[in-house]
């Protein structure tokens, strides 16, 4: 069944074509161009402008010193972009979005905002939803070619990720060796025991101790048998990456892409058993290992005592490593046995204590052994047995740009075409059925429509149906001079933003909601917090081509208020002499200010501005384009890995710190945006 398809990839997806990427293309639009496409926005609270032709056309390769073999890398980052939402950034010439903020009580942002953007396009517009959409279902039917290989490719993966650190061969000797001393204990006792002499009235419990014995033995050859496995998966691993290599170059466009998927599939299967095996048993091995790491279990000791150190339950051996534990054990039963009471009646007691120890021992290795497979099935990927191709009698539902041209009516508005799309029918889910013995369910709330209107054959405009069917019908003569003021103060700009107040003030609100009114008399922080509130902010980064060799690229931030005066003293603070404050002053910034004196020179503000400049290294920059594949492969890696536990953490060595002397080497930083959508995803 098609996955739904959400508005989101809907608005993304209409930026973006089929073009290639020009050394030799001019300058494509000035800053005037840029402004006159952003002056066609409604008011918003957020404006933006991107020139995409200026980035990929200009900007890019001259970052890279117009090296084609560089600038055929970015090539490929565009058709892989393309291979996922259907469409290349390349097409794009120029955008310009304006976004704004439903009123503060709305409870849905989404439904109710206002989204515009202006997109102006290479190529004529006209067909470009439905050859984007045809191109969808292409890249649908090719990733669900792509999905039974795929789970093979992310086992494979994860296997080669898995690092057996402690697996190293003296370790594995030294353990041997650990568990034969172990064994020879165990022989010793079984040796005593049999010694011992044979009455009746202790012929119980020596059998009692016996057993319990045995079943040591038994339990310590589990684990002698995990030190022997077969782990070596070194050829396993060479098949896997050249099987990885094969799958990555079979692309959407292939004519073969289907029979290599599937020999690739085949082989997969084919090797598929033998490499999880190998990777179970190292998996084991290396957390044995660590059971048997007095430094690991002295560390995790260290921090429970430093957590719980009242704790009067907390003894020495807590969280000792495993063979410590067996050793305590059995030198307990051998000792204990060297010293038996004659008396029977206390040498029964004796040797029940002994049996005691020695089924406290046996649990707790059959428990840790549960823990390793515990762990195992927890970590592991899933056994994929039930990977197959698709079945060829699955029933079809409606391709995506049948559901497109369902969900689509087209409207003239003012002489220009507009399609408009009812999102709600691009599900292609069949609707639930009804249960007899429950209420009817709430009706769900309607997806407001999107809109997109043809202002001439290369500029579109998107945006919900509420907002784009008011945009085609104004005059021709409309401007947003604020739009243009805004974003007006950069030059040379590859991409702007503006921001009004609007946000400031929500921002501020939701901060201090729970926070209650100000202190009586806190003046300072009122005045300041009004004047922050009703900041306007604004930025670009600027890209001169006639610039130095090392500072191509700029980038501006800054703020400004129209105006500032208005303010007055609180009326307490205004009443008459005797019951104002004898210090009528207040702090700001470590220095002490009289209110009277302050309020009259802020007050004569007419306005306020203020911004900072950063330069970029160009090879910083072009070293951040190189690098943007593996930060996109990165990203996607991390947001379908699987958590690590508390153990696994614990072996990851310390991160390497890096001194940050300048903030462009932050923002040139690739970890810097693998972390980014970390937060924004909620990873930790």
């Amino acid at each position: 069944m098609l996955k739904k398809i959400n508005v989101s990839l809907l608005f993304v997806s209409l930026l973006f074509s089929q073009a290639m990427i020009s050394t030799s293309q001019p300058m494509a639009a000035d800053n005037a161009e840029m402004l006159a496409m952003a002056s066609l926005l409604p008011d918003s609270d957020v404006a933006v402008t991107i020139d995409a032709d200026r980035i990929l056309n200009v900007a890019a390769p001259s970052l890279l010193n117009q090296d084609a073999k560089k600038i055929g890398h970015l090539k490929n980052l565009l058709q892989t972009i393309e291979n996922q939402i259907g469409m290349n950034p390349g097409e794009i010439r120029q955008i310009a979005v304006g976004f704004k903020l439903p009123p503060a009580e709305s409870k849905d942002i989404f439904a109710d905002s206002e989204f515009t953007a202006i997109v102006r396009t290479a190529n004529p517009n006209g067909n470009l939803l439905d050859t984007w959409s045809r191109r969808i279902d292409v890249i649908i039917a090719f990733k669900e070619a792509q999905s039974p290989s795929r789970r093979y490719m992310d086992a494979f993966k994860k296997f080669r990720d898995f690092k057996t650190e402690n697996a190293a061969p003296e370790k594995i000797a030294a353990a041997n060796q650990k568990f034969e001393e172990f064994l020879t204990k165990t022989r010793e006792i079984e040796t005593t025991l049999n010694a011992l002499p044979k009455s009746p009235a202790t012929r119980t419990a020596t059998n009692n101790l016996r057993e319990k014995n045995q079943q040591i033995v038994a339990e310590l050859n589990n684990y002698t048998a995990l030190l022997k496995a077969d782990v070596d998966a070194k050829n396993y691993r060479d098949v896997s990456i050249n099987l990885l290599n094969r799958w990555n170059s079979v692309t959407v466009d292939d004519p073969q892409n289907a029979a290599k998927l599937g020999a690739i599939l085949k082989e997969s299967k084919d090797i598929y058993p033998a490499y999880e095996k190998k990777h179970q048993n190292a998996q084991k091995l290396d957390a044995l290992l660590g059971l048997l790491d007095p430094a690991m279990f002295g560390a995790v000791q260290s921090a429970d005592q430093m957590t719980a150190a009242s704790d009067a339950t907390l003894t020495a051996d807590i969280n000792s490593a495993l063979d410590a534990e067996i050793s305590l054990a059995l030198d307990k039963a051998a000792d204990g046995l060297k010293k038996l009471p004659t008396a029977a009646a206390k040498r029964n007691q004796a040797l029940n204590s002994l049996a005691e120890n020695l089924d406290n021992l046996k649990s707790n290795l059959e428990s840790k052994s549960e823990e390793l497979t515990a762990n195992l099935e927890m970590n592991f990927v899933s056994p994929l047995e039930s990977v197959e191709t698709l079945p060829t009698d699955k029933k079809k539902s409606k391709t995506f740009n049948e559901l497109l041209k369902t969900a689509q009516r087209e409207e003239t508005v003012n002489n220009r075409r507009m399609l408009i799309f009812d999102i709600d029918k691009l599900d292609d889910a069949p609707p639930a059925e009804a249960k007899t013995d429950e209420t009817a369910p709430i009706p769900k709330k309607k997806t407001p429509n999107v809109a997109v209107g043809f202002l001439d054959e290369k500029t579109m405009v998107i945006g919900f149906e509420k907002t784009i069917t008011p945009f085609l019908k104004r005059d021709a003569g409309y401007k947003n001079q604020k739009v243009v003021e805004m974003l007006g103060s950069s030059k040379n700009s590859l991409c702007a933003f503006a921001m009004n107040s609007t946000i400031a003030r929500r921002v501020y609100s939701e901060a201090t909601k729970n926070e209650g009114q100000n202190k009586s008399g806190d003046l300072a922080t009122s005045v300041m917090n009004k004047f922050a509130r009703d900041i306007s902010f604004y930025g670009s980064m600027n890209y001169d081509s006639n610039g130095g060799a090392t500072n191509d690229i700029t980038m501006s931030l800054g703020f400004f208020r129209d105006t500032v005066g208005g303010l007055e003293l609180p009326e307490d603070s205004a009443e008459t002499e005797k019951n104002r404050s004898v210090d009528d002053t207040f702090e700001i910034a470590g220095y002490l200010v009289g209110k009277d004196l302050f309020y009259d020179l802020f007050n004569s503000f007419k306005a306020v501005q203020a911004s900072m400049t950063f330069k970029f290294e160009k090879k910083k920059v072009a070293g951040l384009i190189r690098k943007a594949p593996q930060i996109i492969e990165k990203i996607l890696a991390g947001n379908t890995a699987p958590k690590k536990t508390a153990a696994e953490t614990a072996k990851i060595p310390p991160a390497k710190s890096t001194k940050l002397e300048t903030v462009q080497d932050l923002i040139t930083a690739p970890q810097l945006y693998v972390d980014l959508v970390k937060v924004f995803a909620g990873r930790k």
